[in-house]
């Protein structure tokens, strides 16, 4: 078993894990990120990226990436139907930009968000993103935390000492 020591130790490897690793990269703070799965989802699930995340991500100077895979403004409205080919009972309207912020929000699903998020997160030097390696346990003590860590493929095990 091999032994590391790291200020922090971020477990998941999804939009607020990915999030997280490039807020401390901004602040030149070092940290592990574990990830179970071996890339990022690879499937879409979720469904938007809000006006406040799209602020973020322009301050990151990613919004224009994440409009790219984004469906096309107006989409963000539901139908209700009896099935896909049946009666229409009702739609929703797609909501308005009033201009209250100098980004709007982007309707684009999460695989391709923490695509996204990870391909910026390493461009930079700060942190380890190690995917295809699931977090063990965590043990307390008086200086921070011992988190052991499972490389999922070989099944050797990492601890890091953490704050």
């Amino acid at each position: 078993m091999q032994q590391h020591t790291t200020p922090i130790v971020i477990v998941g490897g999804g939009p607020v894990g990915l999030s997280m690793a490039i807020l401390l990269q901004r602040f030149g703070i070092d940290f592990v990120l574990l990830e179970r799965s071996a890339t990022t989802t690879d499937h879409p699930k979720a469904r938007g990226t809000w006006v406040r995340t799209m602020e973020i991500f322009r301050q990151w100077g990613i919004d224009g990436l994440m409009k790219r895979h984004s469906l096309p403004d107006g989409a963000d409205f539901f139908v209700f139907c009896e099935s896909m080919t049946g009666h229409e009972w009702g739609r929703t309207n797609p909501e308005l930009n009033l201009g209250h912020s100098p980004v709007w929000k982007v309707i684009q699903s999460q695989d391709t968000v923490e695509r996204e998020l990870l391909a910026h997160a390493g461009r930079s030097p700060v942190g380890r993103l190690l995917f295809g390696h699931e977090f063990v346990r965590f043990e307390e003590g008086r200086e921070g935390i011992a988190v052991t860590g499972r490389q999922v493929d070989t099944g050797e095990t990492i601890t890091w000492s953490a704050q």
